[in-house]
């Protein structure tokens, strides 16, 4: 009996480090999207780079959102290095947004893509709030509301993205 507490602690640890890494690929992801959404949106390599980018960004966040679930509670100094991500991530995410819109016009040249990458947008939505509520679940509520702060940015600014391919 005595193993396998061990073995759940162990494994509770390992998922708190696994979910800060997560939460780390999501950020980058989320800037190599961004680097890619850089380029003219209407290019067609540019077009399967975003493409592929964002499903990638899609796959990245529910993997993340895996490890929130499986981690245990975070104790307060993994629960501000989560919140620090967050707040980093909810910027990247933000210019991903950013970068949507401002292709917007690239994108419509070619009139079957813009709603594919509408789609993607709510796609990247539903899994960042997903991730979002297995963050929240996992932070002490003493430090929950900074971290909220961050969520809600980054819900807020997927909304301005489906707004704007609406």
């Amino acid at each position: 009996m005595q193993f396998k507490l061990f073995a759940f602690a162990a494994l509770a640890a390992t998922a708190v480090a696994d979910l800060q890494r997560a939460l780390e690929i999501v950020d980058m992801t989320a800037i190599q999207l961004n680097a890619t959404l850089g380029g003219n949106g209407a290019e067609e390599t540019t077009l399967a780079s975003v493409s592929k980018d964002a499903v990638r960004l899609v796959i990245d966040m529910e993997t993340a959102t895996e490890f929130a679930n499986i981690s245990a509670v975070l104790d307060r100094d993994a629960a501000l290095a989560v919140a620090d991500t967050t707040g980093t991530l909810a910027s990247d995410l933000g210019d991903v947004v950013d970068g949507f819109i401002r292709n917007r016009p690239s994108f419509d040249r070619l009139i079957f893509i813009t709603p594919i990458i509408g789609d993607l947008i709510i796609k990247q939505r539903a899994a960042a709030k997903e991730l979002s509520v297995a963050i929240l679940a996992k932070i002490p509520k003493d430090l929950a509301n900074a971290t909220a702060i961050h969520t809600k940015e980054i819900d807020d600014k997927f909304a301005q993205g489906i707004k704007a391919y609406a």
